[in-house]
């Protein structure tokens, strides 16, 4: 997990200070409604509509980003994953692929409303981090977040699968 350092050079973990989120997502109402929420519940929020501006943040953002929470089928942008692909390419995977080369202890949540066998129609390799389904309620996200932030959920295996039924707070 990163460190932030603070003034008088201590570095703090995660648990000494308010995980950073990155949220992205090409939906204005979700992006406002997924980041009030988790701020009230002790998360710092950085939000991006597209990819592109997703990763700006990855490398201009002075401090630690703990967790990337992305929307699987972000709407494409001329050069994300490439010019003049399908609509439908799940840009949110790639978006996670290149961020975590940039911030390696990023852990990564995708969320999607894609069946499972639409993702693999895509081409959507999401195995590698902790999968969602829409609509996901506020305490499921906390949740998971807090699982992974304290090494709880193991990612490195088959998308993690969450029990979203205990929950009936949908958003």
């Amino acid at each position: 997990m990163e460190d932030q350092v603070t003034a008088g050079g201590k570095s703090r973990s995660v648990d000494e200070r308010r995980p950073t989120i990155l949220l992205v997502d090409d939906h204005p109402s979700i992006r406002l409604i997924l980041s009030a929420g988790l701020k009230a519940h002790g998360f710092d929020m950085l939000t991006a509509a597209t990819a592109e501006k997703a990763m700006a943040l990855c490398e201009a953002f002075d401090g630690p980003i703990d967790l990337l929470l992305a929307d699987v089928g972000l709407t494409p942008q001329d050069l994300w994953p490439g010019e003049g692909t399908d609509d439908s390419i799940p840009h949110g995977v790639a978006l996670a692929e290149r961020a975590i080369t940039i911030r390696p202890s990023l852990k990564v949540v995708l969320f999607t409303g894609y069946s499972d066998e639409r993702l693999k129609r895509l081409g959507a390799a999401t195995k590698r981090f902790v999968l969602l389904r829409k609509p996901c309620g506020l305490p499921t996200l906390i949740e998971t977040f807090r699982k992974l932030l304290h090494n709880e959920m193991n990612v490195d295996c088959a998308s993690e699968s969450v029990d979203q039924n205990r929950f009936d707070n949908s958003l």
